[in-house]
């Protein structure tokens, strides 16, 4: 899936700042990919924080705690990219030519499923045991794809690049335990039954 990610990736498009130049072919799309998946996550974080106020108990603290840690994902790219030479707060024109078509898909299936959750007045956790399978299975690409990137950057000669794939490898932490949380989630929830 994650080759589909990227063959879906307009590659002129997806030029970057001349300071990070291309120590190998792909350097320049790897970075430019992340900072367009940067801004996918900082609307996830946000999309998260909108239902804060509408749920309770163990489903309140674990969006507390993902929405969180999406930012802290966010900040830890954008410091990252920062090094290499790339304006992280710069957003791309068309992220869809940065990102991909399966990644902008994830994202608007995230937000399908925080609106639907934002029409109930209540929310609990059966109402998304069923969406949190969905939604980690969407993590676990975006991890492996960012596993796949980080390999690339740590075999990189420049110094920078080594600095960023040790953030990279801070992001996948962060991924694997929201992706870990929501399978707790799911098995405290099917336990309960």
């Amino acid at each position: 899936m994650f080759s589909r990610a990227i063959s879906s990736i307009n590659f002129q498009d997806c030029l970057m700042e001349e300071k990070a130049v291309a120590e190998y072919p792909g350097a320049q799309l790897a970075l430019r990919w992340l900072k367009a998946f940067r801004f996918i996550i900082l609307d996830m974080a946000d999309s998260l924080s909108s239902l804060i106020p509408r749920v309770k108990g163990l489903l309140k603290i674990h969006t507390i705690l993902a929405s969180n840690r999406l930012r802290n994902i966010a900040n830890n790219l954008s410091e990252a990219l920062k090094l290499v030479g790339v304006n992280p707060s710069e957003k791309p024109d068309e992220l869809e030519h940065c990102i991909g078509e399966v990644a902008l898909e994830a994202l608007r299936d995230f937000k399908a499923i925080v609106n639907e959750l934002a029409e109930k007045e209540t929310i609990t956790l059966r109402d998304i045991v069923s969406r949190l399978g969905e939604i980690t299975q969407r993590i676990e690409l975006a991890i492996s794809g960012l596993k796949a990137l980080k390999v690339i950057f740590e075999s990189a000669s420049k110094e920078e690049y080594k600095a960023l794939s040790l953030a990279l490898e801070a992001v996948i932490d962060d991924m694997s335990i929201i992706a870990k949380r929501h399978n707790q989630l799911i098995a405290l929830c099917n336990a309960n039954k």
